[in-house]
């Protein structure tokens, strides 16, 4: 008998003895513990007693001492004379089962626990001094007892730990002690336990364990990802059998391990995942199954097998092998996760879309309005993607691919240029106004002033010097992700570009955007023709350069800060120049253009959120990128456009330009239409001023948080051109319209439900979420999901047949990508009962809901449809 269990059943009998009392106690266990314990705040000897005649001894000694005596004797046995000195006259039996009840204040002990005492006395030595949870319902229940001893001796917080819980457990440090300290006896009924949450794995892993290989339990789980395919080697699946005590896996045994490891590596931190993959991949090299990593969804050995496959198809150019092989890269989850993976996934991607792209022949514009519209509707995401080919971080075979699909397009953006420099030429030299084309002098009056006056909390207006329209492209995938929406006019023109004048540089486009003028000058001129704008002399307009905005970093000078924050300025303008101070940079300069890498931006985007302001966001001119441009040494030349000089100093990659929005002196210059000529001989990472459309043609973008409301403006939902989508995307591109507005100003709210439920999908989900194995799930792992947010994503999934792109099933919920598939993991913790997949996610990144399946694990019959 141990110290706690000795304790625990006196607990309630030692304040009702008599003075001079002693507490008799029939145990078959001999006593464990030490001469004294301390109950409540008494020392009591205790003594083992064999005989009569050894309890008559302790008596007589200890007579002045609270006492506990433990003997085999049966009452019956021990005379008269020491009955008298006992509590109750009798010897007190113990019962494991009623003191662990007592301690729980339960009234009675689940009958089927009785039949072993060992788990009861694991469970009060769990206890200790410990205070246990109340048993509510007044029954000592089986998952109390083993959630005490999970706690306590294993270090486990659930009472059902599941695959997903017990996999970490096993690898964790100490298991194993753990574990051995257990014993035998309660080894055996702990693991008849787990198996009814675990599952059949848990033999085998505990086997794992106690062979040394529990530190390896993820990592085989993430290996056998590769190891599930049917052609996979038959003697590597034999080696793996040392791995799990020389017992062979069934496939539901191989597949559910996998899932498991997979969905921990889902919610792990990604330096664990990292370590556990890199030994993953040397379990398969172990195996002898290197080769067979590609079939892992993990194994970032696996992802370049993957990738160099889908190099091998770009440089035979077969489009329907392309996506085949890029669709195979897509699926590998963990390239979603691992930062030295993301980028590479990221750049496949870029790459299929202008595989697709170039399948898609078109002519070329026949006029300025065409080929600013295809510039702005096309081929800027085409310079997005290719220019992300170029980038570092790719083997030679896969380097090599990219950068011959990355000539190809750039041959036929050259010719695109060309086209729109000749347009653009012939349009300035007749001095007319640019019919349906909004230019960047007139963004002012057509754009800013409007929104001012409609816009309650004023506009803030964010300049991004030299930013073109791929870098928007980029940045502005990072804003939607923070909230920020793009807004559209529901009804006449909506502009989203605008035409810098010429030459495409600072000092001339830029004075232009902010004085609402054709008007060459520096920041004195710009700052007293932003005030002066004769459509802003209600709006006390106020305009912050450079060296106001701020120190350093992301900080703003209290001087803007007030000025965005308050209402006295109803039209705040800042010009931002980190995009055009970047091109003067190495040529080898990589930059991602996002909220991280602008800071300014995002505290800039902060104020004006809490302001209510509404935020436009321009630019005055684009650039081009450095990637083996060709030296052109000029007289009197900028980087990009120099003084014309007669039409026989004119090359074929070059036009002479001139007209009023011409502002350089003379009114007339020579540009290359071409983005590989520069005229200066310092190489750098990019340049502005010629004739192309990356340089001419820029984002006007209106932009407000998603939960903001903006009269006769509609959020704008599109997502690029059709090859700019994956294949098997079902998303659907609409704008949203605005929602009508009541007479008090307030918005109205839809009178629809967000999801319209069928009958059948009514049947079905209402009847899931009252069954008692539902309840029970929950109740057991759903963690922080809320039984709400079950029934939206069962209703999603049911008005798509239960089959959904996981990228559609975001977007459905207007969800990030990377919170999705934590998302997904919660949810098929609660579905997938004992394992048994319910819900899935397949090879092409599809979630699948088995509904046949469902009904029968929840119990819900038949009767109920789809």
């Amino acid at each position: 008998m141990k110290e706690a269990l000795l304790l625990s059943h006196i607990e309630s009998i030692r304040l009702k003895r008599e003075p001079g009392q002693a507490i008799g106690v029939h145990s078959k266990s001999r006593w464990q513990g030490k001469d004294q314990v301390l109950a409540g705040q008494e020392k009591w000897s205790v003594f083992q007693c064999d005989s009569v005649l050894e309890m008559r001894q302790r008596l007589i000694e200890n007579s002045l001492t609270p006492l506990l005596l433990i003997t085999a004797l049966p009452t019956a046995a021990i005379g008269d004379d020491v009955r008298a000195r006992l509590f109750k006259q009798q010897l007190m039996p113990v019962d494991p089962w009623n003191s662990l009840a007592e301690r729980f204040k339960a009234k009675q002990v689940d009958p089927a626990l009785r039949q072993s005492t060992v788990i009861a006395d694991a469970a009060i030595d769990a206890l200790g001094s410990n205070e246990a949870p109340v048993a509510t319902s007044g029954i000592l229940t089986a998952e109390a007892v083993w959630k005490v001893i999970l706690q306590n001796r294993l270090g486990i917080d659930q009472a059902r730990p599941d695959l997903l819980d017990f996999l970490p457990w096993i690898a964790s440090e100490g298991s194993a002690v753990r574990w051995i300290s257990l014993g035998v006896e309660l080894q055996s009924a702990l693991e008849q336990w787990l198996v009814r949450s675990v599952g059949d794995l848990t033999p085998i892993l505990i086997r794992s364990l106690i062979d040394g290989y529990g530190p390896d339990v993820i990592a085989i789980g993430l290996a056998l990802g590769a190891l599930s395919n049917a052609g996979t080697d038959s003697r590597a699946l034999g080696r793996l059998e040392r791995y799990t005590g020389n017992q062979p896996l069934s496939d539901s045994q191989a597949r559910r391990w996998n899932e498991a490891a997979e969905n921990w590596a889902v919610r792990e931190r990604t330096d664990c995942v990292r370590r556990e993959l890199t030994r993953a991949d040397q379990v398969l090299d172990g195996l002898g199954a290197t080769a067979a990593a590609v079939n892992s969804r993990w194994s970032p050995i696996g992802f370049q097998q993957r990738l160099d496959e889908f190099a091998k198809q770009l440089a035979g150019g077969d489009l329907k092998k392309c996506q085949h092989a890029y669709s195979f890269v897509a699926s590998h989850v963990g390239s979603q996760y691992l930062e030295e993976l993301k980028d590479r996934r990221e750049r496949s991607r870029m790459a299929i879309r202008l595989i697709r792209w170039q399948s898609q022949l078109s002519d070329l514009p026949s006029s300025l309005k065409e080929s600013v519209s295809s510039y702005e509707c096309v081929g800027s995401w085409v310079d997005y993607a290719r220019y992300q080919l170029v980038a570092a971080g790719e083997p030679e075979g896969v380097a090599r691919s990219y950068r011959a699909l990355f000539d190809k397009v750039t041959a036929r953006r050259e010719k695109e240029n060309r086209r729109f420099g000749e347009l653009l030429v012939s349009a300035t030299a007749r001095d007319a106004p640019l019919s349906e084309i909004l230019v960047v002098e007139d963004v002012l009056r057509t754009i800013v002033a409007p929104l001012a006056n409609r816009s309650l909390g004023g506009v803030l207006f964010i300049v991004m010097d030299g930013m073109s329209f791929p870098v928007w492209r980029e940045l502005s995938s990072d804003l939607r992700e923070h909230g920020w929406m793009e807004w559209t006019r529901v009804n006449g023109s909506s502009w989203q570009s605008a035409l810098a004048v010429l030459p495409s540089a600072t000092s001339f486009s830029r004075s232009s955007l902010l004085c609402g003028e054709l008007i060459c000058g520096a920041q004195n001129i710009e700052k007293r023709g932003f005030q002066e704008f004769a459509d802003f002399r209600y709006g006390k307009p106020v305009l912050f350069h450079k060296d106001e905005v701020g120190s350093s970093g992301a900080d703003l000078s209290e001087s803007l800060r007030l000025a965005v924050s308050k209402n006295d300025s109803k039209i705040v303008g800042v010009v931002l120049n980190v995009i055009d101070d970047s091109l003067s940079g190495p040529e080898q300069l990589s930059i991602r253009w996002n909220l991280r890498s602008i800071a300014v931006l995002q505290t800039l985007l902060n104020e004006a959120k809490s302001a209510g302001r509404v935020v436009i966001l321009a630019s005055d001119h684009g650039h081009v990128l450095d990637y083996g441009s060709k030296l052109t040494r000029k007289a009197d030349a900028a980087d990009r456009w120099r003084p014309s000089s007669g039409i026989a100093d004119i090359s074929g990659d070059e036009l002479e330009v001139n007209g009023q929005r011409v502002l350089a002196e003379g009114g007339q210059i020579t540009a290359p239409t071409s983005e590989r000529t520069r005229y200066t001989a310092n190489r750098r990472h990019g340049y502005h001023g010629g004739l192309t459309a990356q340089e001419c043609i820029v984002p006007v973008a209106v932009l407000a948080p998603r939960v903001m409301e903006i009269e006769g403006w509609g959020r704008d939902n599109s997502i690029g051109p059709d090859w700019w989508q994956d294949e098997e995307s079902d998303l659907v591109s609409e704008r949203m319209q605005p929602r009508s507005i009541a007479k008090n100003g307030t918005a109205l709210k839809p009178t629809m439900p967000l999801f319209e439920r069928s009958g059948a999908a009514r049947d079905w989900v209402d009847a899931l979420l009252a069954s008692n194995v539902f309840i029970e799930q929950m109740e057991t792992f759903a963690g922080r999901m809320k039984k709400e947010q079950v029934e939206e994503y069962l209703r999603v999934l049911a008005e798509r047949n239960l089959v959904l792109l996981k990228s559609a099933f975001a977007q459905k919920l207007e969800i990030s990508s990377l919170r999705v598939d934590g998302m997904i993991a919660s949810l098929q913790r609660i579905l997938n009962v004992e394992g048994y997949p319910v819900l899935s996610v397949d090879s092409s990144q599809t979630i699948r809901l088995n509904l046949q399946l469902l009904k029968e694990q929840f119990e819900l019959g038949d009767e109920y449809g789809r």
